[in-house]
């Protein structure tokens, strides 16, 4: 097609992301070590691609600094992909952005045993092991 690849991929506290789609996924049913083996899986699916692609084509983008400042992340998104932020694109963007990181950890039981198996696999991936429980 002649347009260069670029993936994006959007990292945020792995907790907060487990305890997010367990609760909304109709085939997790709230069922939190379901959500958990679900994230290994994914995790370990987002490394093997992250590792078959160049550093040029993919962009990581940081829940936490997006919301902190949607205007100047976005605008480097836009930047990477070669096209422009229109002032309009990002007012319309802050406009509908969470105000601050939603730490919905705390509304699922999150046993010592499912955080040790959560902090495992985050401890093993660079990107991921920035994040805690308590983070």
């Amino acid at each position: 097609m002649g347009v260069p690849l670029r993936v994006i991929q959007v990292v945020r506290n792995r907790f907060d992301a487990i305890t997010t789609n367990t609760r909304k996924s109709t085939q997790l049913k709230n069922n939190l070590g379901r959500g958990v083996d679900q994230f290994i899986r994914l995790a370990e699916a987002a490394e093997r691609v992250r590792a078959r692609l160049a550093e040029s084509e993919i962009i990581i983008v940081r829940h936490e600094e997006l919301v902190a400042d949607v205007h100047t992340t976005l605008t480097n998104v836009c930047s990477r992909l070669g096209v422009e932020a229109s002032g309009e694109y990002l007012d319309a963007c802050s406009s509908i952005a969470f105000e601050s990181p939603r730490r919905t950890r705390d509304a699922m039981p999150w046993t010592p045993v499912l955080r040790a198996k959560v902090e495992a696999r985050i401890a093993s991936d660079p990107l991921l092991a920035c994040y805690t429980f308590d983070s």
